[in-house]
């Protein structure tokens, strides 16, 4: 089983925020640097729970949601997995004195796989608590997913994911999230709600913690502009 902790935050731009920070004056390093800050003290945390998947069900998903082909990446976590605990190890000595190379370096974890498997959450969460059907699944472009929500609305919900070590002090969602995906995705809700106030977006991130047994946490947060 896959082991999921979910929680759903909630975040509405000031106005101020919104022109501000959809001016090219700012560039994007500032400006989500300068919105992260803000969230930190007025997004609200609507809900959270602990659910669990069965592998199944994820490799099922894996034939909607992803932008990439990839066969299986739960097997790829697992086999880089292996590499990272040293059950796998190269067969070299790792070592060449003339360019101070002392240590054989180890295999890093495939973009993709990480990336596929954040889509896949992403995309059951967005069905099971946004709408049910996915109107696009956009290619090589920003966001991930549309959903009609009915009323001509729409729901822009953008992924992201990642593994390695994180803040562990408490603080909750802003501690565990990068800081440059976190930044990203708000600068890029700013755009969007400035090309249109009446779109709700959505970022989902999801943190894979554990690979044997498989631990994931997954955020959500909906933004919005004032005027909705």
């Amino acid at each position: 089983m896959i082991d999921v902790s979910f929680q759903h935050w909630s975040y509405v731009f000031p106005e101020e925020e919104l022109i501000r920070y959809g001016s090219p004056y700012f560039d994007r390093k500032r400006g989500g640097r300068d919105l992260s800050n803000s969230m930190r003290g007025h997004a609200k945390l609507e809900s959270t729970h602990s659910i669990s998947f069965n592998p199944q069900q994820i490799l099922c998903a894996n034939e909607a949601f992803p932008e990439a082909a990839v066969a299986d990446p739960l097997a790829d976590l697992e086999v880089w997995d292996e590499w990272r605990s040293g059950i796998r190890t190269f067969p070299y000595p790792g070592r060449y004195s003339r360019l101070g190379i002392r240590r054989q370096e180890g295999k890093t974890s495939s973009p993709s796989s990480v990336g596929v498997l954040g889509e896949i959450m992403a995309g059951l969460y967005a069905q099971a608590g946004i709408a049910p059907w996915v109107l696009v699944r956009v290619i090589r472009h920003w966001p991930d997913f549309i959903f009609y929500t009915g009323d001509d609305r729409y729901a822009f919900v953008e992924a992201k994911a990642y593994t390695g070590e994180v803040n562990e002090q408490n603080g909750g969602l802003w501690t565990q999230i990068p800081g440059d995906l976190l930044s990203e995705c708000l600068m890029d809700a700013v755009q969007q709600l400035n090309a249109d106030p009446f779109v709700k977006v959505w970022g989902a991130f999801t943190y894979i913690e554990q690979i044997s047994p498989f631990r994931l946490s997954t955020w959500k947060f909906m933004s919005q502009s004032a005027e909705q």
